[in-house]
């Protein structure tokens, strides 16, 4: 179960002594048990925003390894439903690898040299916009065994069930380490930009290897990040977004840093593997426009993680526009809101030990909005038509605005311990 971060248990008076001194969040989430236990942290992650075409470039002076490599990456989805690349190593529309979402939510690996030579597509959909996923694809075309040429692992597990399996053949060579236009975040050709977060991302040149390089199961059998000690190779990579004014650098000791396109620092976010944050729920029962990684919405949109049914809990809507009202919704559909005012934040805490809500237009003073919710599930909940509701990171529609004031030194993103 994924929950929203507490506030703590000093009650309403401690939460708004600290609401004084910060603005820009949403729900943050603490994910239980599963991060609660985390020995290795992610500090950052990049925000790819496909309405920005935001993604990472670089072209290989030299050529690596094409026949054996391991690509690694924490991948949180936002826009679903259309063909996203996550990693392409791009020489034209007919030879090129890509490993991405389709436009029908399955994981695929193609290598296509003016035919696909090797290709696997998952059998199962991913569809889970709060979820941060593991995606490890491993590459050997020396392996004897053809089934084991092209892996594919999610959350540490192998896939087995695919939708397309077709192996590489013997000593086949990959576009990925040749010498053409690598890219993150789309396909080279411009096309088939990803629509999220990334986090620890990794290219290990010449090693086919094994998820467990880069994470392990902890002791509640939840799979969770680790440092990966080994080597890179010639062109081998790690990007950990560490620097929000230097989103392509990296620290593999390598220097293979990657040129930022469409990005800047308010991509840089803390929301990762170690320490998510809850942002707007992108299928049903929300409607409208998403974008901005879903902390954005023209429309109606709700929270993608319940309320708890304990503690005090708070998120922050900013309204860009007129018309927009904000407070909770529960599973059947009922809300409970208050305008939001043009142009202002409003702050919205639930007291779920007492069953109220409070709302606050400034951060000084809560306001008792109403009592007595029991019985349901709720979650944080915003509507104003076209409207563009923000709820962290930059109340512009646009990344690249120079206006960010909803951002912070931290992304936008604020973490509440009052216990």
């Amino acid at each position: 179960m994924r929950i929203l971060k507490h506030i703590g248990k000093n009650g309403l008076i401690a939460l708004a002594i600290v609401a004084i001194v910060v603005v820009g969040m949403f729900v943050r989430v603490q994910w239980a048990g599963e991060q609660a236990e985390a020995a290795f942290e992610i500090d950052a992650s990049a925000r790819f925003n496909d309405d920005d075409s935001a993604y990472l470039s670089r072209t290989l002076a030299s050529a690596g390894n094409r026949k054996t490599w391991t690509f690694s990456a924490w991948v949180k989805r936002a826009n679903l439903g259309t063909s996203q690349k996550i990693f392409s190593a791009f020489q034209d529309g007919s030879n090129a690898a890509t490993i991405e979402f389709t436009s029908t939510d399955e994981i695929q690996y193609t290598n296509a040299a003016t035919s696909i030579n090797g290709q696997k597509k998952t059998s199962a959909v991913f569809r889970d916009p709060a979820a941060w996923v593991h995606v490890v694809v491993a590459i050997d075309t020396t392996h004897g065994t053809a089934a084991n040429r092209n892996r594919l692992y999610v959350d540490g597990q192998e896939i087995t069930s695919f939708a397309t399996d077709t192996n590489h053949g013997l000593n086949d060579d990959t576009y990925v380490n040749a010498t053409v236009a690598h890219s993150i975040g789309r396909q080279s050709s411009a096309s088939g930009h990803f629509d999220g977060y990334l986090s620890d991302v990794y290219l290990i040149d010449g090693q086919q290897l094994t998820p467990t390089s880069f994470g392990e199961t902890d002791s509640s059998g939840y799979w969770r990040p680790k440092a990966y000690t080994g080597t890179y190779g010639t062109n081998g990579f790690h990007l950990d977004f560490a620097s929000n004014s230097d989103l392509g650098n990296d620290v593999s000791g390598q220097n293979n840093d990657w040129t930022v396109n469409s990005m800047d620092a308010t991509d840089w976010v803390v929301d990762t593997p170690t320490n998510g944050y809850a942002t707007g729920n992108s299928i049903q029962p929300s409607s409208g426009t998403f974008s901005q990684g879903n902390l954005q919405n023209a429309g109606t949109v709700r929270g993608n993680v319940q309320i708890p049914s304990t503690g005090v809990w708070y998120w922050e809507v900013y309204a860009n526009g007129s018309g927009v009202s904000a407070g909770i919704i529960d599973e059947s559909g009922t809300a409970s809101t208050t305008s939001v005012t043009n142009g202002e934040t409003f702050g919205f805490a639930f007291d779920a030990d007492n069953d109220k809500l409070y709302y606050t237009p400034d951060g000084t003073q809560f306001f008792l909005h109403g009592s007595g919710f029991t019985g349901n599930d709720y979650f944080p909940y915003a509507t104003g038509g076209s409207s563009i509701i923000n709820y962290g990171q930059s109340k512009n529609p646009v990344s690249t605005s120079a206006t960010t004031t909803l951002d912070s030194a931290a992304g936008g993103y604020f973490k509440y311990d009052l216990n």
